[in-house]
């Protein structure tokens, strides 16, 4: 197997570690909630404080790879993660608990633009949107097996013991990127990289938008993944096999991403795959709650819901230059986590407000929608570049 191929299922896996630590909170959910007497909307408060960090950390995270390289900006990331696992396996008071979350939302947030960024690196000029949605995969991956494993460890251990599986694992990830990880070739500098490297007119306004679109995706996405498993419980499911059903809809996100990916590529026409791809994520959001919660209804709204994954991921890549990678992509991830951070508890709180969890997803749904209008201002901007 070529190198890059090698180094990019590193850069999975260890990227897998932060969508199990993110994932815990909703698969946990109804014992989390019992424990520090959380309602819906305390429940999605924590869910987006993870990524609350992103809108003050992710723009400055860049400028300091340029300062310390890429890597060490990477492995420091990885140590927040763990101590914040760490303390949350401790079962702390709840300031405590959301201090230690919010810790972890800044490792994952550093590890996440650095990361992106080295995929870049690698694939830049070689298979570009399919690399992109095989390492964003990892997202989807890493959220499937912390639903299936995080609610089984909470009914046997209480909420101590899934984030002290999740400490082991980031930690592993940890000391694997520091064996196994290589800087390729072709890399430009990391560090002492000029001012020109901010994103500048068209291409900062294509960076933004992106941002915005790719945030509004996920914020939604992450509706369908962590109130998921409380919807069903609300609708009569044990909380294992609602934690089951909603980890089938993110391990098939995994495979249609990654046709969505090959379907870019080789169509040469990413807006219209993406467009479609997200009008049929919208109706999936839309339907959720009002479909049998069988297990075939969950692979079918998954088989929805991956199709614009590798379209929107892509589009920073597709007008920034090298010079311009990680201060856009800190750019980018800015927008992206001030909408992932606030979207959840809105949802949360709209479906308090209806008195039913259900609600989330329509919230979702129309978030979908501000989505394309994203891409819509995307596309002429792009042209500009």
């Amino acid at each position: 197997m070529a190198l890059h191929w090698r180094i990019l299922i590193l850069l999975f896996l260890v990227r897998c570690t932060m969508a199990f630590q993110f994932a815990t909170i909703g698969g946990i959910g109804p014992v989390l909630s019992d424990t520090y007497t959380l309602d819906i909307a305390g429940l999605g408060w924590i869910v987006g404080l993870y990524f609350l960090p992103g809108v003050v950390v992710a723009l400055p995270g860049g400028g300091i790879a340029r300062r310390f390289g890429d890597e060490r900006v990477i492995l420091f990331g990885l140590a927040l993660m763990t101590a914040g696992s760490l303390i949350m396996a401790l079962q702390p008071p709840l300031s405590v608990f959301s201090a230690a979350r919010l810790m972890a939302g800044i490792g994952g947030i550093l590890m996440n633009v650095l990361m992106s960024k080295l995929v870049l690196d690698w694939f830049a000029n070689r298979q570009i949107a399919t690399a992109m949605v095989i390492f964003i995969n990892s997202w989807p991956a890493g959220i499937g097996l912390s639903l299936v494993v995080q609610p089984w460890l909470a009914t046997q251990g209480g909420v101590a013991l899934p984030f002290a599986v999740e400490t082991g694992l980031i930690a592993t990830a940890l000391v694997a990127f520091v064996l196994l990880y290589r800087r390729p070739d072709t890399a430009p500098a990391t560090t002492g990289t000029p001012a020109r490297a901010m994103p500048q007119g068209a291409v900062l306004g294509a960076v933004l938008v992106a941002g915005f679109s790719w945030g509004a995706f996920n914020a939604s996405l992450a509706a369908l993944l962590s109130f998921g498993p409380t919807s069903l419980v609300e609708r009569g499911m044990s909380l294992e096999l609602a934690g089951l059903s909603i980890s089938i809809v993110s391990w098939t996100v995994v495979v249609t991403g990654t046709f969505g990916g090959w379907l870019t590529d080789r169509t040469g026409r990413p807006a219209t795959v993406l467009l479609t791809g997200l009008s049929l994520f919208g109706l999936a959001l839309f339907l959720f709650p009002r479909v049998p919660p069988m297990l075939i209804t969950m692979a079918l709204i998954g088989l929805l819901s991956g199709v614009p994954v590798a379209g929107l991921i892509s589009l920073p890549g597709r007008v920034l230059k090298p010079e311009q990678r990680a201060m856009g992509m800190g750019l980018f991830y800015t927008v992206y986590y001030a909408c992932f951070s606030v979207l959840p508890g809105l949802g949360g709180k709209w479906a308090e407000s209806a008195g039913t969890v259900s609600a989330a997803f329509e919230f979702a749904a129309f978030v979908i929608v501000l989505a394309m209008l994203g891409v819509f201002v995307f596309l002429p901007l792009s042209r500009r570049a």
